[in-house]
């Protein structure tokens, strides 16, 4: 492309790129794995052949896709013309992957709890080992007191934390009641809502004005402007992408409470009968700490469910306004929740809540 002519994204190539990112995102592959994925998937270099590892470390790492311009000669960024291939919270994910600080190593069983227990001494995923026809969790740190749980124990206490969640015949009831009445009321809030993300937006501008006048007139160096600047940048990108988000999807807001609201009443039938893959994938959306001390596993409810497990348990005899007093406080909660989290497309939403590093062995895998 001629200089000063805007970058365009490569028609054929841009959704493999996008397919790459979300394919690291997910936990499920290393560089080495990448490589050969994307490869099968029709990904090429400019020869023909494999991108590198090297190639894919200077993809995962282009802030290009995201949006933004960074001059390799000075460091500077700024906002592309071109449309974002991937939304920030993706990258940002990607980035947390490849600093090292969320789970991406391959385990060799299959076992039903693997990546999602910790040890709370030094924070490394314990993996499962099989002994005598049980499923064991071990920490492999030798310096950590011994560490050491069955797969059925801690599938005990799962159980009992989703039997929690379940709701009695009255609160379905009543939600149902209070969720239509959100939805009918949600438009006027949706309306308020762009409005504040429109000021912040023009805020950032004011200050990216500001901050340009006082480099011009040399009140501060060349460094710190470029540094305050990429930050102001980033946030102008984050509070538009959850602006885009909430004009096009944001008349679902009251549709994701009543998801978030059926996931938890349903968790503990739907653990039940899923196979051990959607069992772990409905463990990270309903959990945010799963640690093991000894042989104790301590185990919490991500919020906002763990709002509903702990909410006073009232019986299906008690009068309505004791059971709206409880649940209006839960759905009004909800509710803030999910207008300030990505919405379900995002895959970074998905991800567990709190990070969670490998063992030290499968940190050299990665």
């Amino acid at each position: 492309m001629g200089k000063g002519k805007p970058k365009e994204l490569d028609p054929n190539k841009a959704p493999l790129v996008r397919k790459a990112f979300e394919l690291y995102a997910s936990g499920r592959y290393n560089l080495p794995g990448l490589v050969d994925e994307m490869h099968r998937l029709g990904l090429r270099n400019r020869k023909g052949g494999k991108v590198t590892m090297n190639g894919f470390s200077v993809i995962l790492n282009n802030h290009f896709y995201i949006g933004l311009i960074k001059l390799r000669r000075t460091g500077e960024a700024f906002p592309g013309t071109h449309e974002p291939l991937i939304p920030k919270s993706l990258f940002g994910r990607v980035q947390r992957i490849l600093n090292g600080k969320t789970n991406t190593g391959v385990q060799k069983h299959d076992c039903l709890f693997r990546r999602l227990l910790k040890c709370k001494h030094c924070g490394y995923s314990l993996r499962g080992e099989i002994q005598k026809g049980h499923i064991y969790y071990r920490c492999h740190t030798r310096t950590c007191p011994v560490t050491c749980v069955r797969e059925d124990a801690v599938e005990s206490i799962v159980l009992d934390k989703l039997l929690q969640l379940q709701l009695s015949e009255n609160e379905i009831t009543y939600l149902r009641q209070q969720l239509a009445r959100l939805k009918d009321k949600w438009g006027k809030e949706q309306e308020a809502q762009i409005n504040a993300f429109n000021l912040r937006l023009r805020q950032i501008q004011d200050r990216l004005d500001r901050l340009t006048d006082a480099y011009i007139d040399r009140l501060i160096e060349k460094d710190v402007f470029e540094k305050r600047k990429n930050t102001l940048l980033i946030e102008q990108k984050e509070v538009e992408e959850k602006l885009t988000d909430l004009q096009q999807n944001g008349s679902s807001v009251p549709d994701r409470v009543t998801e978030l609201v059926e996931l938890a009443g349903n968790a503990y039938f739907q653990y039940k009968i899923d196979f051990p893959e959607e069992k772990r994938d409905l463990l990270k959306n309903l959990t945010s700490n799963r640690e093991v001390n000894g042989k104790n596993v301590e185990l919490r409810l991500a919020f906002p469910f763990y709002e509903i497990a702990n909410r006073p348990k009232i019986s299906n005899s008690a009068p309505y306004r004791e059971i709206g007093r409880t649940l209006d406080s839960i759905v009004s909660k909800i509710s803030d929740f999910v207008k300030t989290e990505p919405s379900p497309r995002d895959p970074d939403k998905s991800a567990p809540q709190a990070d969670e590093p490998t063992s030290s062995e499968d940190r050299l895998a990665a």
